[in-house]
Parts: structure tokens; sequence; C-alpha cells
């Protein structure tokens, strides 16, 4: 937990590659998006106070702040490969794993867990038969234009889309409005 003096013991992972994916098909469309975020709002985004630890994206210096930030995604090998096709798909977001926030795509700041949404290569069934080490799994890194926010009390997988305004009463957790890049 965040600001937490309790330890875990270290992760047991080893990085075997980093990789930059660019697809312009889907830069360009994250980044439309994104100018009609800024367009709707005009003006800059309440920063989010859970995203500090967040690395901060500013796509333009001269624009409305949309909350941009790098956030991690865990999925497993046939979402991931569509996802590099085709860019994060948020009418598909929960279908394997679950919506308890509702459908969309789910990013996170914890490594760790998003990582508990991925899968081992060997665990994969559609895997093709390749020199790959067994024990492979994939995360990403995905630029998140998180907007406004919508603070919520308590799951409800009956959402389609963020609602809009402010839940009164103590937070529990919040959904975002977000576009998504890389």
């Amino acid at each position: 937990m965040y600001d937490s003096e309790e330890w875990c013991s270290p992760p047991q992972i080893e990085i075997i590659r980093i990789s930059e994916v660019f697809n312009p098909i889907v830069n360009n469309a994250y980044y439309q998006q994104l100018s009609q975020m800024q367009e709707v709002w005009g003006t800059d985004r309440q920063p989010i106070p859970e995203m500090s630890r967040a690395i901060p994206i500013r796509t333009a210096w001269d624009r409305n702040r949309m909350n941009e930030v790098l956030l991690f995604h865990g999925c497993k090998w046939d979402s991931l490969f569509g996802i590099l096709r085709r860019g994060f798909d948020p009418r598909l977001g929960g279908i394997n794993t679950g919506a308890a926030f509702g459908i969309g795509c789910y990013f996170t700041t914890v490594a760790s867990k998003a990582d508990a949404y991925t899968e081992r290569w060997e665990e994969w069934e559609g895997r093709p038969n390749c020199e790959i080490p067994a024990d492979l799994r994939c995360l990403l890194v995905a630029r998140v234009a998180l907007g406004e926010i919508f603070e919520l009390r308590e799951a409800d997988a009956s959402l389609r889309r963020p609602p809009t305004g402010a839940a009164p009463g103590p937070i529990k957790t919040r959904l975002y409005k977000a576009i998504d890049g890389n």
C-alpha cells in the first residue's frame, strides 16, 4: 500500500527486454482524441493525487493538461497482440478478467498489480511453436490521458462509461475517463 511502513519481499523478476512499439495509426488516433478532450474541457484538468507516483507526460506545452501519464497494463498474450495491432479498445476491457468498475481499459501505477493479469508464455494455449522462455510474461507501459475523474465509493460492474459529476462521501475507488496511446 502506498505510504505504508510495512515491507514485503522483493519481487522475483528478471527484465529480459524492453521494446518500444510505435503504431502510427493508433498514435494519431490518440492525439486526435487528446485534442478533442482539450477543446471540450478548455482548461487544465485537476491533478489526481493517486497519480503522484506516475510518470507525467505533457504532449504540448501550449495546450491544456489532461492528466497524461505513463501507466502499467497487464494482459494475456492474446490480448497483447490485439493491443499492439489496434491499440486499447475500451469496449473489450474486462471481458477476460472481469470488470468490477465497468467495461473499459484498466491501468495502474503499480507494476505488480498489472503483472497479476499477465500469463506465462507456456500457459498460452495459442502460442506459436518458437523458442520463447516458458516463464516469460509481458507487461505494457502505456501513455494514458486520464482527463476528468469521477469518484466512486464501491464497485459497479454495470457501468459502460464513466458517469459524470462527483459522488458524495468517502472515496474508495476512482474511475477515470481515459484515452490511451502508445
